[in-house]
């Protein structure tokens, strides 16, 4: 499984987009509500599907499907 922390400035979208079936990748948990939007938008737009959690001060986000 692919991990990567990504920093405040990582462009939220396009780092989804490029996940694959797996892949994990942590943002900074002020970036929740941004990250989770955008993982809705994705899911919707191009049917890919992502879990998001928190743990300490990051938000770890899955790509499912």
């Amino acid at each position: 499984i692919i991990s990567k922390t990504m920093e405040t400035s990582t462009p939220i979208k396009p780092t989804l987009l490029e996940m694959e079936i797996g892949a994990k990748v942590a943002f900074p948990k002020d970036r929740r509500k941004s990250v989770r939007t955008t993982a809705s938008d994705i899911k919707t737009d191009e049917g890919k599907v992502f879990t998001t959690w928190i743990e300490d001060d990051k938000l770890f986000v899955k790509r499912n499907k």
